[in-house]
Parts: structure tokens; C-alpha cells; sequence
């Protein structure tokens, strides 16, 4: 067997591979498989996070939802949908939630709909 079919044959396993991680246990796995990223593109997200959780620290008030989705943009070459697969993971599996909550409320009314566990959450907090 040659190189090259040696190579089609493994990105055939990995794709295997990454359809039998279970989603809703392994969100950001899930994501690494569905986006095809390596070690530098998951760090470049997490840094995308942290950079999102240090302006929320240090002032809150210049976080909105149109700078999170230019960080992300620029940083990782993701668009809104592909955003949103990203929050909705880091989220469930209750990495920087605070920041998943603070792109969500920076929304206003114009949130969608895949959404919708968040702004419970959100308003389960307001009430208590």
C-alpha cells in the first residue's frame, strides 16, 4: 500500500473516530473532531476564552457579543454558526461559563434559539 492511501485510510479512522465520541459527555472533543482542528487551533479557542475572561475582570461594561464574534473571527476563522457550536460545547461541558453567559446576555433579545439552556440558566440566577 502506498503513502497516500495509507493517509486516506487513516483520516477515514479519525473521522470513525471522532463520529463515536459521545457529544453530549465529550463536547469539546466533539468539537475538535467536527472542526478538524489541531493542538494550536484548541489552544488559539482557549485563548479566545481567556482573553474574553480577563476583559469581563477587568471591565466588564466593553464585553459585547460583536467583539466575542470578531476575537473569535480573527483568532480562529470562525463565523457566528461556528461560534455558536463553540459556546454551546464550552458551556455544557462548564468551561467559562461566566463568559458563555456574559456573549449570551450581550445579545439582548436577538438571541438564538440554540441558546435557550443558557438564558434558563440565566434567569434561574436572577430569580434567587
Amino acid at each position: 500500500m502506498n503513502i497516500d492511501d495509507e493517509i486516506e485510510k487513516l483520516k477515514f479512522q479519525v473521522e470513525m473516530l471522532g463520529q463515536a465520541v459521545d457529544f453530549e459527555k465529550f463536547p469539546i472533543t466533539s468539537l475538535v473532531f467536527e472542526f478538524g482542528w489541531n493542538k494550536d487551533q484548541l489552544d488559539a479557542v482557549y485563548n479566545c476564552f481567556e482573553e474574553a475572561e480577563n476583559l469581563l475582570d477587568d471591565d466588564s461594561d466593553s464585553f459585547n457579543h460583536a467583539w466575542f464574534e470578531q476575537l473569535f473571527h480573527k483568532s480562529v476563522g470562525v463565523g457566528y454558526q461556528g461560534l455558536k457550536a463553540i459556546v454551546l460545547s464550552f458551556y455544557r461541558e462548564q468551561r467559562y461559563m461566566n463568559v458563555c453567559v456574559a456573549y449570551v446576555k450581550s445579545m439582548g433579545e436577538r438571541v438564538s434559539v440554540e441558546y435557550h439552556r443558557i438564558q434558563q440558566d440565566i434567569a434561574a440566577q436572577e430569580e434567587k
